[in-house]
């Protein structure tokens, strides 16, 4: 009955078989039904039957190939190259290759126009963050150049990355300075921006910045810092040599700073030079050794001098 096309009385029969107890009667008989639904032009019952003889046997071409003609035929062309990708794999000759590559081609064409006709949906989207910090949290905030459309715009949270999609297309992503939670993380679409709340794997820990590539920035030392700061050296000595005359007040601390650095040694320099200019000016020493090591811009960052406070502290308040 399957082969005079007989479909109604073909997919009766094999699902009785696809009740055996033997695995090789049930693959057969999920491949030749959803053959008949796939001639029948039942293509999501197809499906259905490929995949779940894909299931018992995953290594099956035939399976695979009519799975990415039914998906074809239902216009998930995506889905339909992805099959075909794996099918590829699971070719056994020359003859299964020719006719999956006449089908993998047609599938790219399709593929192709979606995703154009997806970007010029898309248009301009920009994206531009703020955000601030407590104990426990980062508070992060995605303003969006255009109203979102929230049944397109969709969400992930990964472990040091947050991302967001229109559809299937990624447009906008922010690779994170440090690890977060991110089963704990929310995020909330509004009409044209997004909300996030972020918790932080490591509790108290103070994050210098959002983003990696802004850690990175600021996070130069040691690795970049003779090189940066042989080219700071060479300034500030030739503007010191310029500087010969007797200040008094503020004039005159700055003069002797000048007067120590001038007449001191590369190490003593860099020393100097990294510790007032990581700490923001609240700390400046002459030891290499000590200063080589330390953060002043994250965990060794000293107390903000009285009266003033640090800006990320201001405005956790």
């Amino acid at each position: 009955s399957y082969i005079t096309n007989h479909y109604d009385n073909a997919i009766s029969h094999f699902t009785k078989l696809s009740e055996s107890e033997k695995s090789t009667d049930k693959v057969l008989a999920f491949l030749y039904r959803g053959t008949c639904h796939l001639e029948g032009g039942n293509y999501q019952l197809a499906c259905e039957d490929f995949e779940a003889g894909l299931k018992l046997n995953n290594n099956s071409f035939e399976l695979k190939y009519k799975l990415g003609l039914s998906f074809f035929k239902l216009g998930k062309f995506e889905e339909a190259d992805m099959v075909f990708r794996a099918a590829l794999i699971s070719s056994n000759n020359s003859e299964e290759r020719e006719k999956l590559l006449l089908w993998q081609n047609k599938t790219k064409i399709e593929v192709v126009s979606i995703r154009e006709i997806k970007t010029k949906k898309i248009g301009n989207i920009r994206f531009s963050s703020n955000w601030f910090q407590t104990d426990d949290n980062l508070i992060v905030t995605l303003d969006s150049s255009v109203v979102l459309n929230k049944s397109v715009i969709s969400i992930k949270i990964e472990k040091r990355c947050i991302n967001v999609f229109y559809e299937d297309i990624k447009i906008h992503e922010v690779v994170l300075s440090n690890a977060i939670d991110e089963s704990a993380s929310t995020s909330k679409i509004l009409t044209q921006k997004i909300e996030f709340k972020l918790v932080k794997d490591v509790k108290g820990f103070n994050w210098i910045t959002l983003d990696e590539k802004s850690k990175s920035e600021v996070q130069r030392y040691p690795t970049s810092m003779k090189k940066d700061f042989n080219k700071i050296n060479s300034e500030l000595e030739d503007e010191f040599k310029k500087d010969k005359v007797d200040p008094s007040g503020n004039d005159a601390m700055m003069h002797l700073f000048k007067e120590i650095y001038s007449n001191s040694n590369e190490e003593t320099k860099r020393a100097m030079m990294k510790s007032y200019a990581t700490s923001g000016g609240t700390v400046l020493s002459t030891n290499w050794n000590e200063v080589e090591q330390k953060d002043y811009a994250g965990k060794d960052r000293p107390e903000a001098p009285q009266g003033q406070a640090w800006a990320d502290e201001v405005n956790k308040k």
